[in-house]
């Protein structure tokens, strides 16, 4: 009798320690997978205001700069001035296409081009969009450029991001399933 309620118990204890494991190696990659879109989304908005702040703060735009800094940080940066886009590097038609396809979801976001920024910060429209089975992170801006305003649209590809996803349940999932291992009999 005693030997059937010490396997019973065992049983129950041990299934018990498994769910909560499960569990708990469940929530660590929910917050993992959350840090890391944040951490993306954080380093996005620490490059769009280094961008703002170079437009705001330049008499004339230096196009190379523009140019390494939308390598360096893998962005997509659409800058225009009224009708007038300005052409830093080499022009791809789908580079073209996608921000203008962003631009015309700012617009649905609230975006207005044509309104003139009330001070001296960036009037600043954040969102997010999928085309084409990718992921963007977008932002589009009136910014203040002396007397006028430039109309800037920034965008990132979420692929960097979602690239480590797999990774990520691979090693929860194997120390999930090294932790349910029953210890080795001595």
């Amino acid at each position: 009798m005693f030997q059937n309620l010490r396997k019973r118990l065992t049983i129950i204890c041990t299934v018990g320690t498994a769910v909560v494991l499960v569990a708990m190696s469940v929530t660590a990659l929910a917050v993992s997978l959350s840090q890391i879109r944040l951490q993306h989304q954080e380093a996005f908005r620490g490059n769009q205001n280094a961008v703002f702040f170079y437009l705001q703060s330049q008499s004339s735009i230096d196009q190379a700069w523009l140019s390494r800094t939308e390598t360096s940080g893998t962005l997509l940066i659409g800058v225009s001035l009224r009708d007038y886009s300005l052409r830093y590097t080499s022009q791809s038609l789908g580079r073209s296409q996608l921000i203008d396809y962003a631009g015309k979801i700012a617009l649905d976001h609230g975006y207005d081009p044509e309104r003139k920024p009330e001070n001296a910060e960036a009037q600043v429209t954040e969102f997010s969009f999928r085309l084409e089975g990718r992921d963007y992170y977008a932002t589009a801006a009136c910014v203040p450029y002396g007397a006028q305003w430039l109309n800037v649209v920034m965008l990132t590809d979420r692929a960097a991001v979602l690239r480590s996803t797999p990774h990520r349940y691979l090693i929860f999932s194997l120390a999930t399933w090294f932790s349910l291992l029953p210890p080795p009999v001595l």
